[in-house]
């Protein structure tokens, strides 16, 4: 099974920065902050975002955005080669 991102799991949903902060009872600011490390982010109101955007813990990987991303691109290299 692969993980994604917090925002990835927004953006797969369609949701706009505000319209899933207003989801998760946080602020735009809150949810941009755990979008780029989703370690940082308070247990409610990632298990309401999470709800929201319909996937599971275990879909969503926990930590630094780009360092996510990073390890994302190395495995699809291995894939792909």
């Amino acid at each position: 099974m692969y993980q994604i991102t917090l925002k990835m799991a927004r953006l797969n949903r369609g949701l706009s920065l505000k319209e899933a902060a207003e989801l998760g009872g946080i602020t735009p600011k809150t949810l941009k902050k755990y979008e780029k490390d989703s370690g940082k982010a308070k247990f409610d109101p990632f298990i309401r975002l999470l709800k929201a955007y319909g996937v599971s813990m275990d879909h969503i990987a926990i930590g630094k955005e780009d360092e996510i991303i990073g390890n994302l691109l190395k495995t699809i290299n291995k894939v792909v080669a």
